[in-house]
Formats: C-alpha cells, structure tokens, sequence
C-alpha cells in the first residue's frame, strides 16, 4: 500500500511537471530599444520567459541631448500554447542594468504584461534607480492577479521601457536578459 501512495504521489507530480509547459507558435517584438533590425533574442521555458535585446538598449539625458533619447523600449509578443487546464501569471520582472545618475538624476524602468485575449487589463509596475554602477532591478506587477487564459492559446505581451530623468548628463542601459518567471496554477 505504501508503494501504491508513493507511486502515485510520484505520477501525479511528474503530470503537474509536464503539463507546466508552454508551447512557443510565434515571437515578434517591436520598440525604439529593440528595432527590428535587431530583435531579441527570446527564450520560453517552463519557468521564465526571458529576452536580451541589443547592446544599444539604452536612454540618456543631459544637455543637448534631444529628449526623444530619454526613453527606450522594448515589448515582446509571444503566442504560445497553454496546456488544458492551466493558467500562468507573473508576479515581478528583471532587468540588469548599468546607470548613471549624478545628483539630481534618476532612472527608471517601468514594466508591463498583457494577454492579447484580455488586453485592456495588465499587470504594471515602475522601478526607479538613484544610484550609478550596475545593478538588477526586480519590479513587481500591480495588480498580481492578471491571469492568462485557463488553457487553449493566447498572446502574452511583455513591455520594458527604461528612461533617464534629470538635467545633468545621465543613462541607463540595459547590459542582459530580461526574465520574468512564470507562476502556474490550475483551473
């Protein structure tokens, strides 16, 4: 009897694994951080969804700097499979960065996700960076409850703008993967 329970607990726990699984139909990605010259690199698994874009994924401000450069970003749409009976969400993103902030200055990375079947609610929130060097900023959504659909295929939408804020000369750039895991639950 006991090896009947661990069998099963087993079996059950080697289902819950493999049906956490997304399957990947289509990427595209668009943004002045990621044109299309030169995509991301985008990375599905069962726990992350991540991309790195270019190395010129950058925002700067500071005299003469034309305030069109203040600001960059790059939004990912992946079409993706979600297996019967399962929804996923995220609760944070993040973003390694290299800033410099003088005094006075600041920079920003602000966060957005969206399932394309219910665009008009989206998790969102903004991070803001004080000091120079490099860092990773994690920014959490608000609100945590926007679910993908409980199986069958959607698009998931993830939007990462980064901006540099101040009137002394100041940037921000982003220097790898962007990662936000993914947290599953049945339905």
């Amino acid at each position: 009897m006991k090896s009947f329970i661990a069998t099963a607990i087993l079996l059950a726990g080697a289902l819950q694994a493999s049906a956490q699984t997304l399957t990947v139909i289509s990427t595209t990605s668009g943004g002045n951080g990621c044109p299309q010259a030169t995509p991301p690199t985008i990375s599905v698994t069962s726990s992350a969804i991540s991309y790195t874009g270019p190395s010129t994924w950058a925002a700067s401000t500071g005299p003469g700097v034309p305030i069109t450069q203040s600001r960059a970003n790059c939004q990912i749409n992946v079409q993706v499979g979600i297996p019967a009976n399962w929804r996923f969400r995220f609760a944070s993103t993040s973003v390694p960065v290299t800033a410099s902030t003088p005094s006075g200055n600041s920079a920003a990375v602000t966060e957005t996700y969206f399932f394309s079947a219910s665009a008009s609610v989206s998790g969102t929130g903004t991070s803001t960076i004080t000091s120079t060097g490099p860092t990773t900023v994690t920014t959490p959504y608000s609100p945590a409850t926007v679910w993908s659909p409980c199986g069958g295929t959607d698009a998931v939408n993830i939007n990462t703008a980064i901006r540099a804020v101040g009137s002394a000369a100041g940037s921000i750039q982003v220097t790898g993967a962007v990662n936000t895991p993914i947290i599953w639950e049945t339905c």
